[in-house]
C-alpha cells in the first residue's frame, strides 16, 4: 500500500509510506521486498532450494518505509509448511 491506500503499480510521490498487507489466514509467513526491481526470492538451481535473495529485505505488517527516491518495489511472502519445506508467493 503507498500511503494507506492500494496500489498496484504505478508512480508515488518521494515520501510516500510503502507498507504491505499478508492476505494469509492468521497472517502466516514473512515478507520479503527489494526495491531495485529483483525477485526477493533467489532459486538455487542445484539444490532446489529457494531462498531470500541477498538484496532482499523484510517488512512487517503494520510498518511502513518512506520511499524517497525511484524504485521498483517487488514483494513476495515466504510461508514456513515445516521440515525446512517453504511456499513462496507470487510476484
Amino acid at each position: 500500500m503507498v500511503n494507506g491506500a492500494r496500489q498496484h503499480g504505478g508512480a508515488f510521490p518521494v515520501g510516500a509510506q510503502l507498507s504491505v498487507e499478508n492476505p494469509n489466514a492468521g497472517g502466516q509467513g514473512t515478507v520479503f521486498i527489494t526495491f531495485d526491481g529483483t525477485d526477493p526470492r533467489q532459486y538455487n538451481w542445484t539444490t532446489h532450494q529457494a531462498s531470500p535473495a541477498a538484496t532482499a529485505t523484510t517488512l512487517v505488517p503494520g510498518n511502513s518505509v518512506s520511499l524517497s527516491d525511484t524504485v521498483t518495489v517487488k514483494a513476495r511472502i515466504r510461508r514456513d509448511l515445516g521440515g525446512g519445506q517453504f511456499e513462496w508467493s507470487a510476484l
